[in-house]
């Protein structure tokens, strides 16, 4: 074993969000992701939840997002489109 000293690198963040209706995930998910790109980075809402995600849209204290809606069924395919 060989240890060196820990340097910070850029990875990807992997974050899973998860709780029962009503416990705020939509709501959770987007100050995160507002706390993740900054004051000036932009955010992509894909909605699988029947819109619940325009819910949000133009509400003060909120970011400004992008949005889409995927319905089912949910495909690998239609992600990546």
């Amino acid at each position: 074993m060989a240890f060196q000293k820990a340097v910070r690198e850029k990875v990807p963040a992997k974050i899973a969000i998860s709780g029962p209706s009503g416990a705020g995930k939509t709501w959770g998910a987007l100050q995160e992701a507002a706390g993740l790109v900054g004051p000036n980075g932009r955010i992509a809402f894909i909605d699988t939840e029947n819109r619940s995600g325009l819910l949000y849209a133009g509400r003060p204290g909120f970011p400004e997002f992008f949005y889409d809606e995927v319905k089912p069924p949910y495909e690998p395919r239609k992600f990546v489109a």
